[in-house]
């Protein structure tokens, strides 16, 4: 049995697009329908769906959390509609997966480029990829907002499937230039230490609770949210980076790791890369086993 709402599907165009335009005026215009047209078409969904769609105020109109799932759904809806609308004018065209995949800055950077060079080559294959931190690339995953997600860590949650793709370690690095490979606690005073202080690890330790553990002073503390900056003020001599060891070894001889005295370990908080999905993801098993396949060749490239 069909769904109600399968009934008002010619209503969703509007929802649409008074949610990309955020007002029903400006929809109007776009649309060349009057805003009350708009405004009724919006009341009968809110009606079918039970549920309020938007918020409405002075300065426009806002999603709220259902509008925010429908507005994803309709994403996704119209999308494929275009892609149904080519290949029916095309029938002998090889139809096109589309997926959104969502990923860590710094995994965009080292890890993308060898993960692409391995799918460039498949024609039924269209990527769109965004970048953001790890628990907003999940939180993305879990709205239906992208389809895949290659993060570092994150949370778990009954719907989603993960692939552990590879593990790294976190250590105190210096510039090439810096005369120390081994420092006292006094010696660290007269630093500066740069960081991303919620960067977690598998035990789900921050590296802001790794330094508090340590109980050690640096003159000054740049919490930065890009391992990238870091490395690039370490290795200008600007003071000591945390980095994961996959990033620093990017930069080569230029940074050095550096030991801290009456620190436990040289190399810590270990931490892991995962390609996560929903577990309704709705492509073929070969065309997965290809992600796969591609992460863990790009991970051997590195």
């Amino acid at each position: 049995m069909l769904p109600e709402l399968s009934r008002h599907t010619e209503k969703l165009y509007y929802f649409y697009e008074v949610a990309l335009a955020g007002s029903l005026h400006s929809a109007s215009r776009k649309l060349g329908s009057s805003p009350p047209t708009i405004s009724y078409a919006i009341k009968q969904l809110e009606g079918v769906v039970h549920s309020i769609l938007f918020i409405r105020s002075k300065e426009g109109m806002t999603l709220t959390l259902s509008g925010e799932h429908l507005f994803s759904f309709c994403k996704k809806h119209f999308q494929e509609l275009s892609d149904l609308e080519a290949l029916l004018k095309k029938p002998e065209m090889e139809p096109v997966t589309r997926l959104k995949i969502g990923t860590f800055q710094s995994i965009a950077i080292y890890f993308w480029p060898y993960m692409l060079n391995v799918l460039k080559d498949e024609p039924s294959l269209s990527l769109s990829i965004m970048t953001n931190r790890s628990d907003a690339i999940i939180n993305s995953l879990i709205k239906r907002d992208i389809d895949l997600a290659i993060t570092v860590e994150g949370k778990q949650t009954p719907e989603l499937i993960r692939h552990e793709i590879y593990k790294d370690e976190y250590c105190v690095y210096a510039s090439n230039k810096f005369k120390y490979d081994r420092l006292t606690e006094k010696q660290v005073e007269e630093l500066t230490l740069m960081y991303i202080p919620d960067a977690f690890d598998c035990d789900g330790l921050s590296l802001r609770q790794h330094l508090f553990m340590t109980n050690l002073n640096f003159k000054e503390i740049f919490e930065i949210d890009s391992f990238e900056v870091i490395a690039e003020f370490t290795k200008m001599d600007y003071g000591l980076g945390i980095l994961p060891r996959k990033v620093a070894a990017n930069y080569g001889s230029q940074l050095k790791e550096v030991q801290i005295r009456g620190t436990a370990k040289k190399r810590f908080g270990t931490h892991r890369f995962f390609l996560s999905y929903r577990n309704d993801l709705d492509i073929s098993q070969s065309l997965m086993s290809l992600m796969l396949e591609s992460a863990h060749e790009a991970v051997q490239q590195i």
